[in-house]
């Protein structure tokens, strides 16, 4: 929310899709990295969300396996 508060063009974008799907009996979780995705705006205060964002949900996806 802090991020389509700041700017809800973005919520076209919706950085946040993860993908979970399994691949020869392995389990692969993927999602387009925030900071790529945030990167075209050139927005300092929005790089620092995503990269918050972004080191959260490896630190969720890391905890998962």
């Amino acid at each position: 929310m802090r991020i389509l508060s700041s700017d809800f063009d973005l919520d076209v974008a919706n950085y946040c899709k993860i993908v979970v799907y399994d691949e020869e009996g392995t389990t692969k979780i993927e999602l387009p990295k925030p900071t790529a995705l945030i990167g075209f705006l050139d927005n300092e205060a929005l790089m620092g969300i995503a990269e918050d964002i972004e080191k959260r949900l490896i630190v969720a996806i890391e905890k998962s396996r």
